[in-house]
């Protein structure tokens, strides 16, 4: 009888503890497979707050613009009518997208303003919240942020807002205003910044609760992301006024596709293993009545019939989890795809050259169209600036192309430092060769930076043994400037400056312009 015993204690220790220990493993896996598939809820919740402080950054650059101009300037201080002329509104209102464009005084005096057709019922609901608000104004118009975001009572709808101080060329005049621009926070709004990136946006006001797995504040928003069910999660954005308060709730409703493969995998390995523990004790029970009890073989006989269940049992442990890791695997792989793929869409709209820092040729030809268009309808000239390394193609014979990188991004460096207004554009156009545009300058202004550009690159001496003319890195510099006429075009500004190039290049270590524009 105590054979028996032991016999069945065996038989059945042999098939209930693997099928006990199997979920210690397995529930590790889906423990580290739930916090990969929360951190990478979390990266898509601080790209959703991306999207936001990307449009609220792309309005600042356009009111900081604007702020700096003297002719804005003037137009506060002096109330120039000039300044804004016909077709204007279509200009803000198409090529930059904001809704309002709103000038106001030093002492919140309304000098001027302009809206959108769909803009018309929050007028007046705009220029009171921001009279309301002027304390924080103050704030953010002299600091570094770039935006706020402000609740309308009474319109039931947050606005997107940048405000820039209008700053005269003189920094020791004080500020005359502030120029505002921006967007009501609406439904159609959040529905084109969004579905631009493959979001969709929930329609029911949601808030922060306690179940959520991750929570991020920052000065702007709160995201948070909440684990609804096995098949279903939730990111939450809420926007919020500088005070802290508020204003809009949002959710963005996620299918946990990994998580459901891997529940599904996971189930499906319970069933398997199960089974075949279920088949072991089967017949391992049938082995023990048949050559144990009937039989009543002899001892040796039985403990050669008894481990007949041991290789199966192995064998389903060779099988098993290797197919079990396989598939979390492959699940593992198409979470990591989907994220690289989020990662480079935002990579695409940066507009910085990686090996200078500056600004790339598509973010110029941009800022090049919008002044050119600006400058065309004020009457102000436009000075353009295409600078050329010299015997470059020898310096990366001598030198390595490494070396090369460096005194292209260290050229970059000493060619900025050159430019002394903020609204100088200067950006990589080539190679070695860089573009600068700058705004309201005539040719001799134009002849004097490019002059100041040649003494600090002289200056700086970076060695260059095998050049033609000295044994320094020198420019040539191509220059030109023009008052845009209506036949106009840009590429006519191109075109005179990389002639320009072309005569300068012929001598080397000058600048050259033709005196025909």
């Amino acid at each position: 009888m105590r054979l028996k015993s032991i016999i069945a204690a065996v038989i059945v220790s042999v098939t209930l503890i693997p099928v006990i220990f199997m979920f210690i493993p397995l529930r590790m896996v889906y423990s580290v497979s739930e916090k990969t598939e929360l951190q990478n809820y979390a990266g898509t919740a601080d790209i959703l707050t991306g999207i936001i402080e990307q449009k609220g950054a792309y309005y600042h650059s356009f009111t900081a613009d604007w702020g700096s101009r003297d002719e804005t300037y003037r137009f506060i201080m002096q109330g120039n009518d000039a300044f804004m002329k016909d077709g204007l509104n279509d200009f803000i209102f198409d090529q930059i997208g904001t809704q309002f464009m709103i000038f106001l005084g030093r002492d919140y005096t309304e000098y001027y303003s302009a809206y959108a057709d769909e803009c018309a019922p929050y007028v007046e609901e705009l220029v009171r919240v921001i009279r309301k608000n002027k304390s924080y104004i103050e704030k953010l118009a002299f600091s570094k942020r770039k935006f706020m975001i402000l609740g309308m009572p009474s319109a039931g709808t947050p606005v997107l807002l940048s405000v820039s101080p209008v700053k005269p060329a003189n920094p020791d005049k004080p500020a005359g205003g502030f120029i505002f621009m921006g967007h009501v926070i609406d439904q159609k709004f959040l529905t084109e910044i969004y579905s631009g990136y493959g979001f969709e946006r929930g329609s029911s006001r949601v808030s922060l609760s306690a179940s959520s797995a991750y929570v991020k504040e920052s000065v702007n928003s709160i995201i948070s992301v909440e684990l609804l069910s096995r098949d279903t999660a939730k990111i939450s954005l809420t926007l919020k006024e500088l005070s802290g308060k508020s204003v809009l709730s949002l959710f963005f409703p996620i299918k946990r596709e990994s998580n459901m493969a891997i529940t599904h995998t996971l189930h499906l390995s319970y069933l398997i293993f199960s089974s075949f523990s279920l088949l072991v004790f089967i017949l391992s029970a049938f082995v023990f009545r048949k050559i144990i009890i009937e039989p009543a073989e002899t001892l040796a006989v039985h403990s050669a019939k008894s481990a007949e269940g041991k290789p199966l049992l192995k064998e389903i442990n060779q099988r098993f989890y290797p197919v079990e890791m396989r598939l979390i695997s492959a699940s593992m792989k198409k979470i990591a795809e989907k994220n690289d793929k989020m990662e480079k869409n935002l990579l695409e709209i940066s507009n910085t050259d990686k090996l200078t820092r500056i600004a790339n040729r598509r973010f110029f030809d941009e800022i090049f169209l919008y002044e050119w268009n600006f400058a065309k309808r004020i009457k102000r000239p436009l000075g353009l600036l295409i600078v050329d390394l010299d015997d470059f193609k020898l310096y990366n014979d001598d030198y390595g192309y490494s070396a090369g990188d460096k005194c292209i991004a260290h050229m970059a460096g000493i060619i900025k430092s050159s430019l002394k207004r903020n609204t100088d554009i200067i950006a990589r156009y080539g190679g070695e060769e860089f573009i600068i545009l700058l705004p309201d300058t005539d040719l001799a202004g134009a002849a004097k930076i490019a002059d100041d550009i040649l003494t600090e690159v002289r200056s700086a001496a970076v060695p260059h043994s095998i050049s033609f003319k000295e044994k320094i890195m020198t420019v040539s510099i191509g220059l030109c400037s023009m008052i845009p006429e209506n036949t106009d075009t840009k590429e006519k500004l191109l075109l005179e400056a990389d002639k320009a190039l072309y005569e300068a290049k012929k001598n080397k270590n000058c600048a050259f312009s033709f005196n025909t524009l």
